[in-house]
């Protein structure tokens, strides 16, 4: 494979997560959005460096996302009680329950269905299955991370 197919294989594939993990009703949003957005869910409460280490996304758009979801009343802003000069973003019980923490774990069968049916690359079932595996192997070898930090089943870097 060469450098330029790789960046198209990603670029699909960030398409299809993020397909995965929208809800129709209420537009996509871009990439860097599902990544801090998520993040947040999963690491509150936490700070806006601490989502650039973990995320890799550039302070400044972490800031703008993350003001964007305050001001959607999804975030609260609290000052850290361990050092008051910084704040922190906590996800509240209301905001987990309206949006829910499951999209993440959303499997990506029907939203690959969706991108090679778009493409028209119709596939069975099998194919689909096949692909998924398929993709599962790659994270697993590349070390992906899951979404609590820890490095995927079958790693060098797994315990």
């Amino acid at each position: 494979m060469e450098a330029g197919e790789l960046h198209k294989l990603v670029r699909a594939l960030r398409e299809v997560a993020l397909d995965a993990t929208s809800d129709s009703a209420e537009g996509r949003p871009n990439a860097a959005e599902t990544l801090v957005a998520t993040d947040i869910f999963e690491h509150s409460p936490t700070t806006v460096s601490e989502i650039v280490a973990r995320t890799g996304v550039a302070q400044s758009q972490v800031s703008t996302i993350a003001a964007a979801l305050h001001d959607a009343g999804i975030t609260t802003r609290e000052p850290d009680p361990r050092d008051r000069r910084r704040t922190l973003l906590v996800v509240p019980a209301k905001a987990r329950k309206a949006f829910g923490t499951d999209r993440g774990r959303r499997g990506i069968q029907s939203a690959l269905a969706t991108y090679l049916d778009a493409h028209q690359l119709p596939s069975t079932p099998a194919e689909l299955d096949e692909v998924n595996q398929l993709l599962e192997q790659l994270s697993a070898r590349l070390g992906v991370n899951d979404r609590f930090g820890r490095p995927a089943p079958g790693t060098a870097n797994s315990a």
